[in-house]
Order: structure tokens, then sequence, then C-alpha cells
């Protein structure tokens, strides 16, 4: 639960820093998952061929599970958090067996480079995400594996990727600059950013001008692009 100082700092970060873009309206988009766990991609661009990876689960997948099921692809899951691995496992043991099977979860994380690092616990304890950047400045950690993109795709031998969900706790920013250096083949990025909102501004503008357009923005800090 956010203290009344951080919902007061979201706020005024939110009221006077903004990045500068213009919604793409050219396209035609649908929102998938939950509320809390759902983003808004293009509508028919997915397939039974599309390579999906999804980076950090956390204890919602519900969007991981609408796009194996709406377009019957798989979808690679990346988080190295324990109880992000129990939840994966429970949810699709309750799933359609088609479905499921889409579903190939990755005992590791997303970063820029391949090392292993400490993750850091939230500060409640009932929570799920940790963080390697240490967002909520606790004591608490595990140590796990993490690679960069160049890795998996290596490892899983993909030369492009259609669609990436980022949602990996602040490490975000380390992987949107290892993206636009290396220049990999993604049509579709989904980030959620993380304070502090000059790093999320400077990250979107260096997306624009690697040829991404904004699809979405379902709120301050979650971003759908998309590079023609």
């Amino acid at each position: 639960m956010a203290s009344f100082f951080d919902k007061v700092k979201n706020y005024l970060t939110a009221k006077f820093i903004r990045p500068r873009y213009v919604l793409d309206r050219r396209v035609k988009t649908i929102r998938l998952g939950t509320i809390y766990g759902g983003w808004t991609i293009l509508e028919s661009f997915l397939n039974d061929k599309s390579i999906v990876y999804c980076a950090g689960a956390g204890e919602d997948i519900s969007f991981d599970i609408a796009l194996a099921a709406t377009y019957n692809c798989p979808v690679y899951i990346f988080d190295p958090t324990p109880k992000a691995i129990a939840y994966v496992k429970r949810q699709k043991e309750n799933l359609e067996k088609n479905t499921a099977s889409k579903l190939i979860m990755n005992e590791f994380g997303l970063f820029d480079k391949d090392t292993t690092l400490k993750f850091y616990a939230p500060n409640d304890a009932d929570h799920v995400s940790h963080s390697i950047s240490n967002l909520q400045h606790t004591d608490n950690f595990f140590e796990a594996k993490v690679m960069a993109l160049s890795g998996i795709m290596s490892k899983l031998e993909h030369k492009h990727i259609d669609l990436l969900k980022i949602d990996i706790e602040g490490a975000e920013y380390e992987v949107v600059s290892d993206i636009i250096k290396n220049n990999y083949e993604i049509k579709t990025l989904c980030i959620e950013f993380h304070s502090p909102a000059l790093k999320m501004v400077k990250a979107i503008n260096s997306l624009q001008r690697s040829g991404y357009s904004v699809i979405d923005c379902s709120d301050y800090w979650n971003y759908t692009f998309y590079k023609i």
C-alpha cells in the first residue's frame, strides 16, 4: 500500500512531468487481461506463429493467458521470483490443456546482460514483486540469473519478437537501452515504467526516435508502443 507521501508525489509527478507523444490512431486495438494486469495491443497482428515474450509474471498472468488463448501462440514467460513461479504453475494446472501448453515458464529474469543479480523484496511480505533496483529500499533479497534479449533469443532460436511485455520493477530502463542500442526486431512493446519520471520521459523519447509510436497509455506509467 502506497504511503500518503508516495500518493502525493505520484500525483504531482503525473501533473507536471509528462512525456510528449501523440497517440497513433491509425491502428485498431484490443484490451486483453484484467484491469490490473491487462494491456492494450494491436487487434489483429498476432497469430499462431507469433513470438511473444512476457517479462515479469508476478501474480497476474491474465494478459499472458489471454494471448495464448486468443491467438494460439506460444507465450514465453520470464520471472525468477519464487512466488511468481509457483503462481504460474498453479494457473497452468487450472487451464484448458492446449492453452496451458502455450505458456512456457523460464525461471530467470530479463536484463541488459547475462549475469546473476540480487532481487530485493517488497516492504509487504504478502506482495510478490521483487526489484533489482530495490524500489522499496529493503534489506532482504534473493539472487537469481538474468539474461539479455540477445542471449534469450539465441537460446530460444528466435530472430525477431512480435510482442514483448516488460514489467520488471525498475530494470526496464536497462532493457530499453539495450533494445535501442542493438536494434532488435520487435514489433510491439508493452512497458510498465517506474519512477523517476524524468528517466521514463527520456526512455519514451528514445523509443520514439527509434521508430516506435505510442498506441496506448492506460495510466501514467504503462505504455504500448508499435514499430511501423
